[in-house]
């Protein structure tokens, strides 16, 4: 089983190319479709800047996401056409959550991106992350702030507590786990009274062993 479809959320942030390629390193392995969607989770809540700057400021705003956004999609279709995949490019100006929201459950994968801790409208992209987690019912692959990633899904670490909510995230990286050299998982068991304790159990194509 396969990825047939994958969603790759995309804003005017750095990292937003960085997105671009790790949703098309995934889908290379899986020859699945990708679907493009920027939309900018800050642009409704930048509409209050209007009231304090005018709308000089607001025109010269619009104007540089315009460029930022047509940059960003003229590098996805190019990427896209290298690898030979099928895509596609949806923009949206509002309503990036309700917008994400309604295309995520018909993708296998998310793709997301991780707020920059230093950056000002971090907050909100964190709310916006962890509602699109949380509420998509899709396994979604986020993208950290930083850093550099040439290959995805060689190595997978899972907390396991044997609870539904461990099994179920097992269960959902199943399909990276067959592409994957190097899986571990961490084993948390607890008695009462005590703190947890981990063990960890590491597979290879060989087999498992403990540690």
């Amino acid at each position: 089983m396969k990825y047939r479809s994958i969603l790759v959320h995309l804003d005017n942030s750095e990292r937003a190319r960085a997105c671009v390629d790790i949703a098309l390193e995934v889908a290379q392995q899986h020859r699945a479709h990708v679907s493009a969607l920027y939309a900018p989770a800050v642009i409704e809540h930048r509409l209050d800047y209007v009231f304090t700057f005018g709308t000089d400021y607001w025109d010269q705003q619009m104007r540089d996401e315009d460029d930022r956004r047509r940059a960003l999609e003229h590098y996805f279709l190019s990427r896209l056409a290298d690898t030979k995949l099928t895509g596609e490019w949806r923009t949206v100006q509002q309503h990036a959550q309700r917008e994400m929201m309604a295309r995520a459950r018909y993708a296998d994968l998310i793709v997301l991106r991780q707020s920059d801790p230093e950056d000002p409208d971090a907050s909100l992209g964190n709310r916006f992350q962890t509602r699109i987690t949380l509420a998509a019912g899709r396994p979604v692959l986020w993208v950290p702030f930083t850093g550099k990633f040439p290959s995805v899904g060689n190595r997978i670490v899972v907390a396991w507590d044997g609870g539904q909510s461990a099994t179920r995230a097992l269960r959902r990286i199943a399909l990276h786990a067959t592409c994957a050299t190097d899986l571990t998982r961490h084993v948390h068991t607890r008695k009462q009274g005590t703190r947890p304790h981990p063990r960890r159990r590491h597979w290879t194509r060989a087999g498992p062993s403990r540690h």
